[in-house]
Formats: structure tokens, sequence, C-alpha cells
């Protein structure tokens, strides 16, 4: 798992932990808040029960050490589908723009996103359909929307606008 980060931002790299092999924390010096982003690879849909909920207790303990001062963002494949919302309701952390229909592990995104006071910023802008999904099956005939990324809710009325690319 890695992180890019362009070489002008470099210098402004405070650290980073590894905290597993599907969880890494790099923390950037910025103003007006430093930022701390948690870059993820979250388990296959097929992975069992256990291994969920490893990857979402090592993933909660990580976001609680979280300076509470620092802006917030968790980005990578959830291997997750939050789907389309109409309209969105306030117990929900998906936006109105997400793809295809929610599966289990969407639902226990949406959950852990809600408990962790976060938003799914890239379901937040409505974008063209083809840069909406993030997967594509071997023979081209399926696509999924299954990477993310999350915002602290305190955060998101600071985005203009949020995309992932395939």
């Amino acid at each position: 798992m890695a992180v890019w980060i362009h070489r002008k931002i470099a210098v402004a790299l405070v650290g980073y932990e590894p905290v597993s092999d599907q969880v890494l924390v790099v923390r950037l010096n910025a103003k007006p808040r430093n930022i701390t982003l948690i870059q993820v690879y979250g388990p296959m849909t097929a992975a069992t029960d256990e291994e969920m909920e490893r990857f979402y207790q090592d993933l909660s303990q990580t976001v609680k050490q979280v300076r509470k001062t620092d802006m917030l963002l968790i980005m990578g494949d959830f291997s997750a589908k939050v789907g389309r919302r109409e309209p969105p309701t306030m117990s929900s952390a998906a936006g109105l723009y997400g793809l295809g229909e929610t599966n289990e592990a969407g639902e226990q995104l949406e959950d852990f996103c809600l408990e962790h006071e976060m938003a799914l910023a890239n379901t937040m802008f409505k974008q063209h359909p083809k840069r909406l999904y993030t997967w594509t099956s071997p023979d081209g005939n399926t696509r999924n929307q299954t990477d993310y990324i999350s915002i602290a809710q305190r955060w998101k009325t600071s985005l203009m606008n949020c995309r992932t690319y395939p």
C-alpha cells in the first residue's frame, strides 16, 4: 500500500505510519489545519466476517488517534457499494450521487462513517457517469464504484468537488 505525494508537497510530510497491510496513515503540515490522510485497502467482498471486523477495528482505532484539530480524510478501495440515494436522509453518510445499489459492505462502510462523523465526499457531487465507476469486471460488462474518499463532517463544507478515478 502506498500514497503518492507530489514532490512539491513532500516537504509538508510530517510523518507516516503503516498500521497494518490494509491501513496507512500520512500526516501533512498544512494551513489552517494539518491534514491526516488514512489510505485503506478494504477486504474483498468474499472476506470472512472476522476479516471485515478486524479491518474496521484497525481503522476505527486509527481514526480515534487522529488529532481533533487535523482535517481528516480516509480514502481507498473499500470493496463496497453505497449506491444512489434519493433523497438523502440524515442517517446517511452518502450523498445523492453514488453508483448502483448498496451491498452489505456498503452498509458497513456507511455505519463506520456515521459512527465517526464522516461523509463520503465523492458521492456528494454530480459527475459524468463514466467518472463514477472505479472497478470494471474482467469481461468488461460490470462496473462498480468501490473506491471512496471520506471527510470529517465538520470539514465537508470546505469541499468544492471530489471524485475518484478508475
